[in-house]
This record gives structure tokens, C-alpha cells and sequence, in this order.
């Protein structure tokens, strides 16, 4: 359902937006820096709706791109498509703490705005680390505590949290809010707690 939000999220001008647009940007510039071998493979964990993929893929790379969700597979395809780069992108479902590749596979593996959502961080970056060739490169992103945006906005604040979280649980005790069944959480994690886990 959240397929045409992780889509438009690369086209709107809202400060979330700008934030992912720039993040993406950062993440390009890095990868051009690398100055890997025209046609070296790719891995794209959490595709998305592709954007990271095509412009991989519109680069050079061989890329194969995973999600969890079909809808954004298929959103990854069309896009392909329309850059007219799918014969270098194959998009399929998969997920990240058992990767179906071989070990030692891929010269580039790119985890962009998926550790948020992964309850373990440390089963992911051990199969990440699996089919990543010995001299490959990981760039990966997380969601940090107490980043500027986080600080500034009274609802994501994390001082704030223990009052919020406190609020919620007693409306839910008292019935006065239901959890809802769908609401997909987001894991934050502090730059040391990120650095140790992926060490």
C-alpha cells in the first residue's frame, strides 16, 4: 500500500522528500567515485521503487535488484523499462536475511533506507557480507535518533518519546486506541550503535 509513497518521495518537493532526494544523491556521487569496471554487478537490497536501480543500471552496472513487497518489484520493472536499461536490471522478491545468491558474488551492494525496517541488523549485514566479493563495496544508510529534522519536530523528538510512548500505552490499555495491525515501525539507531553492529 505504500508502493506510490516510496515512489513519489523521489519527485516532491516536501522536506521528507528533499531529505530522500539528497540522501539518493550522496549515495550516486559515492558510488561514482568507486570507479568500479563498466559491468560490474550490483546487488540493490529494499529496490524500492527502483530509482537507485536505473541509475545503476544507467551507469553500467549489472544490477539485480530485491524486495519484500511485489508492488515494488514491479514498480522497479517498469521503471527499467522506461529508462530503457532492463536488460541490465533483473527485479525479484527477496529478502535480505537470506539472500539468494552465491557468496562472493557481487562487486557493489547498495542497502538504502532498509535498515529501518530490519528488527536485526546483524542477520542482514551478515548475508550482505556473504555475497559481497572480498575487494566489493557496502553502501548503506540508517535512520538516525537525533537527526536535526528528528529534533526540531515535537511528534519524532526523542525526548519526547518516554511522554508519547506513555500516552499510547495507557489509550490502548484503556481502550481508548487500537494498535493498528498494519503500522510497520521504524528502527532509529544512534551513528555508534549503527558503526558496532555493522563491525
Amino acid at each position: 500500500s505504500a508502493a506510490i509513497f516510496w515512489n513519489e518521495i523521489y519527485q516532491v518537493p516536501s522536506l521528507t522528500g528533499r531529505i530522500h532526494q539528497f540522501r539518493q544523491s550522496i549515495v550516486l556521487k559515492l558510488v561514482r567515485k568507486l570507479q568500479l569496471t563498466p559491468g560490474s554487478l550490483a546487488l540493490v537490497v529494499g529496490c524500492g521503487a527502483g530509482h537507485q536501480t536505473v541509475a545503476l543500471a544507467q551507469s553500467g552496472y549489472r544490477v539485480l535488484a530485491i524486495d519484500t513487497a511485489s508492488a515494488m518489484v514491479e514498480q522497479t520493472r517498469r521503471h527499467a523499462v522506461e529508462a530503457g536499461v532492463q536488460d541490465s536490471v533483473t527485479a525479484s522478491l527477496g529478502d535480505v536475511d537470506h539472500l539468494p545468491f552465491q557468496s562472493d558474488n557481487f562487486n557493489l551492494v547498495l542497502a538504502i533506507g532498509v535498515v529501518p525496517w530490519l528488527p536485526s541488523l546483524e542477520s542482514a549485514t551478515r548475508e550482505i557480507a556473504r555475497v559481497l566479493k572480498p575487494e566489493g563495496y557496502v553502501i548503506t544508510t540508517a535512520d538516525s535518533r537525533w537527526s536535526f529534522r528528528r529534533m526540531l519536530d515535537p511528534w519524532h523528538n526523542p525526548v519526547l518519546s518516554p511522554v508519547k510512548n506513555g500516552t499510547r500505552n495507557l489509550l490502548w490499555r484503556w481502550g481508548l486506541r487500537r494498535y493498528p495491525l498494519n503500522d510497520l515501525r521504524a528502527f532509529q539507531h544512534s551513528i555508534k550503535q549503527f558503526d558496532t553492529r555493522l563491525r
